[in-house]
């Protein structure tokens, strides 16, 4: 039970930090946050808090930045915010705070009007970044080396 505790604990802190991250990047995503102004508000969701601690220090969760695995990165989100009993509606608000770069910039692009739920959006993003995910043969190995 002390695990659990602490595993809760350390995911908590990990949400604190992407959230504080999130807060320190404001000024540099200022433009590119404008796009985010077409979303539709939820009042529901505005409503609910996460419950973490203020100042808490523990290791940075990784973000993503366009150039690696898209459904690794799915799996790393849900993995760190599912134990928590966040709902699939506060995984997609957040979803966004785990990106950077380029990876941001197509996030808010979206039109949301067609992404209602949280595997609807996953799947874009894993559909829009499969191009970092490519299989190699054996043969296609050989055909390089040559």
């Amino acid at each position: 039970m002390a695990d659990n505790d602490a595993t809760i604990a350390d995911l908590q802190a990990q949400i604190a930090t992407l959230l504080a991250e999130k807060a320190a990047r404001d000024a540099e995503d200022e433009e590119r946050s404008i796009a985010n102004e077409n979303r539709p508000k939820n009042p529901e969701l505005a409503k609910q808090t996460l419950n973490c601690p203020r100042s808490s220090k523990c290791q940075t969760s990784r973000r993503f930045n366009g150039t690696s695995n898209p459904a690794s990165h799915v799996c790393h989100v849900i993995n760190t915010l599912k134990p928590m009993g966040l709902n699939d509606e506060l995984i997609a608000q957040l979803f966004q705070r785990t990106l950077t770069g380029s990876a941001l910039d197509w996030f808010l692009t979206l039109e949301f009007e067609h992404y209602h739920t949280w595997p609807e959006i996953a799947n874009a993003f894993i559909k829009q970044y499969a191009y970092n995910v490519v299989e190699l043969t054996t043969q296609d190995l050989e055909m390089i080396k040559q």
